[in-house]
């Protein structure tokens, strides 16, 4: 009998939180904060990378060189 008054009284506490837990707004947690459109955002700057890390079929790992294949 315990038990049901238990998982009676958690329901109970977890439905009074969800319907007047946080107040809600339609137009986001912060009002005031200006939005920026994605078209705005600029691109982030990648360095160009001449290397790359290859694993090969004996388990060794090379730091191999792009444009001449050689390893480093």
């Amino acid at each position: 009998m315990r038990g049901y008054f238990l998982i009676i009284f958690f329901l109970a506490i977890v439905f009074i939180v969800v319907v007047y837990g946080a107040p809600s707004n339609s137009e986001g947690s912060d009002p005031d904060s200006a939005v920026i459109p994605t078209s705005q955002i600029p691109a982030p700057i990648l360095p160009k990378c001449d290397t790359a890390i290859v694993a090969a079929p004996d388990g060794m790992v090379h730091l191999v060189e792009l444009n001449s294949g050689d390893i480093i």
